[in-house]
């Protein structure tokens, strides 16, 4: 969804500005599709969720 930064970020603070924005954004999104009624899961299933397609690829 995001592209990742491609040159390096000499400013930490700048890059730190960037994450927290990253993570308002996110946040929104989240509460947008909870508002809207749109599936949830709980951080449990999505470790087990990424483990498992992770350890499939693999195989």
């Amino acid at each position: 969804m995001y592209a990742r930064l491609r040159f390096p970020i000499s400013d930490l603070e700048a890059l730190e500005e960037l994450e927290e924005a990253a993570d308002v954004l996110l946040v929104h999104e989240a509460e947008a599709v909870l508002a809207e009624g749109g599936p949830t899961a709980t951080m449990a299933e999505l470790l087990a969720d990424l483990f498992s397609e992770r350890g499939a690829g693999a195989a």
